[in-house]
């Protein structure tokens, strides 16, 4: 700043010798007021600026002095201001575009240089080596006769890639319209696509293939199949996590299927459609939020696949079932999913209300009786259980084994007792007697209790 006044006064000086030299004072005054102006409106602009800078940057007192002597010492020239002005445009820009991804390409038109080649490359074969063929057979037989032939094969090679080029010329017009149809969706079949191209399915898997290795489609994918084709990346990992979810499914739905072999018929239908109920009482089970209905809904849920559990590891037990598979079931599926339609409604009155209450106090009865025939599976086991305790407690009974029978007051009479006992030959016969006797008396049992369970709803 200091040198910049320096210069100015410097200039008035000149000015004024000039004027001396020349004898002209007619404008001296105002040349040397203008240039003084001119000073001091520098220095004052210098001043102002340096002060901002100062202001606006936290340094040290020592910093301060020395970066005010270098700003003392030095000039800004225009060029300089210049380039100054250009870095900060650059470091605007580069804010700008921080973090902004870069434009994304999903179509690039492919080349068409190789259709130009094999078209001028083919016509020139074509229309060269077939004119220089004409002389060799005009010519006649001989060595130019057999060099007219090969020129003649080379002449239709070059038909040929004139006739190649052409079609890959074509190429170009459908890019476009593949683009056209997947601009949107961004994916499409493949037989819509070659219909729109007027080509075969084959045909059009190869030239998409090849369009994506020469990168006009960067994220071209088929499906498994190749009946599909996308265009981005996050498409085909849709694709990709449905048919991961789809092989799932399908295998559990084998592995089930499997499980079925083994069962006779009705044991397999009884199974499967009793198995398809206990799913759809969990899916009504999940739509319904009160926490006293969900509780019923478990029972039920733990019962009747209980049922269909022992049914796989007894097939005999289909055959009792009918009642249950042919209306009780369905009836009951059919209330439960209608008190999952009226929760639902928004607006409840006394009609919705007393319905769901009742539906709620019918499960209760439901899943009593589903528990009686579940029970019920198990009433053979227990006449067998019990027949083999009472044929053990009469035989112990028999052997002087039992509390009441025992009168034995040393190990001597143990023994004397045990050698005077039955043989094992009629230890068999009192159990086999015994056994007879247990399950005459279970058949009249059987006879005396109803024939099975009436649910009434």
């Amino acid at each position: 700043m200091i040198e910049d006044m320096i210069n100015q006064a410097q200039q008035a000086s000149d000015i004024v010798n000039d004027a001396i030299a020349r004898g002209d004072f007619a404008s001296l005054n105002e040349r040397v007021r203008e240039s003084l102006d001119y000073a001091r409106t520098s220095a004052a602009e210098r001043a102002a600026q340096y002060a901002e800078e100062s202001r606006n940057r936290d340094y040290s007192f020592g910093q301060s002095s020395r970066r005010a002597s270098d700003r003392l010492a030095g000039r800004t020239t225009p060029n300089q201001a210049r380039a100054a002005a250009a870095r900060a445009s650059r470091v605007l820009d580069q804010k700008r575009t921080a973090g902004k991804p870069a434009e994304r390409v999903l179509f690039k038109e492919p080349s068409n240089a190789g259709a130009v080649v094999l078209i001028a490359g083919g016509a020139i074969l074509a229309a060269g080596l077939g004119l220089a063929s004409i002389p060799a057979h005009m010519v006649g037989g001989g060595l130019l006769h057999g060099i007219g032939i090969v020129l003649d094969i080379l002449a239709l090679g070059g038909l040929g890639m004139l006739f190649g080029g052409i079609v890959l010329s074509t190429r170009s017009k459908r890019f476009a319209v593949y683009k056209e149809l997947l601009k949107d969706k961004k994916y499409a079949d493949v037989s819509q696509l070659a219909e729109a191209v007027h080509r075969s399915e084959a045909k059009t898997v190869k030239e998409l293939k090849a369009l994506v290795a020469e990168g006009a489609f960067p994220e071209g994918h088929f499906d498994k199949s190749e009946k599909t084709f996308m265009v981005t990346n996050e498409m085909f990992d849709h694709y990709k996590d449905m048919q991961a979810r789809s092989d799932e499914l399908k295998k559990a739905e084998e592995e089930k299927e499997a499980s079925y072999a083994g069962l006779p018929p009705k044991a397999r239908e009884v199974v499967k459609k009793g198995e398809a109920y206990v799913a759809q009482i969990r899916a009504n089970n999940d739509a319904i939020p009160d926490p006293v209905v969900s509780e019923k809904l478990d029972r039920m849920e733990q019962i009747t696949a209980r049922i269909f559990a022992e049914v796989r590891r007894n097939p005999k037990l289909a055959d009792g079932l009918d009642m249950l598979m042919e209306y009780y079931l369905p009836t009951t599926d059919k209330l439960i999913t209608a008190y999952r339609d009226m929760d639902q409604q928004t607006i409840q009155g006394d009609n919705i209300k007393t319905a769901k209450a009742e539906i709620e106090g019918t499960l209760d009865i439901v899943n009593d009786a589903f528990e009686r025939i579940l029970d019920g599976f198990y009433e053979d086991d227990a006449v067998d259980v019990s027949t083999d305790i009472s044929v053990m407690k009469t035989v112990m009974k028999q052997q002087g084994l039992t509390a009441d029978e025992m009168k034995i007051e040393n190990v001597q009479g143990v023994e004397a007792s045990m050698e005077k006992g039955p043989t094992l030959q009629e230890m068999d016969a009192q159990v086999a007697q015994a056994q007879a006797a247990e399950a005459g008396a279970a058949a009249q049992a059987a006879e005396a209790e109803p024939e099975g369970i009436t649910l009434h709803f």
